[in-house]
């Protein structure tokens, strides 16, 4: 079954504008979805990507009425690889610094 194109803008590709998308969108990239030791804060989703170098990258998603709620940081230890340096390292010492951003939802087309 050949793979649907995502619509490009005149800089590119669009960002992802549903959450089914955003999921595929980082599934793509190697994120894992629901990483076990998480606490999802409200999240709607998490994901987590390991890096090579023992850090891990965590998404936590929500989304709301008009736009997909995302935050992100970079945990200096990977929890599944180092718990008591994640734990001691990320949590109680030294909390990762946060970004937060939105991709505003495409609305659903309306059926005739």
């Amino acid at each position: 079954m050949p793979r649907k194109k995502q619509p490009k803008s005149k800089r590119g590709r669009l960002p992802p504008q549903t959450l089914e998308s955003y999921d595929s969108y980082l599934r793509n990239r190697g994120f894992q979805p629901e990483p076990l030791l998480e606490d999802p804060q409200d999240a709607d989703r998490t994901y987590a990507k390991p890096l090579p170098d023992g850090s891990r990258l965590h998404i936590r998603v929500k989304k709301g009425r008009k736009y997909l709620n995302i935050e992100e940081h970079r945990d200096r230890y990977d929890p599944n690889r180092y718990p008591l340096g994640h734990v001691l390292g990320d949590v109680i010492f030294e909390e990762p610094e946060h970004k937060k951003y939105q991709l505003k939802l495409r609305k659903p087309k309306k059926k005739k």
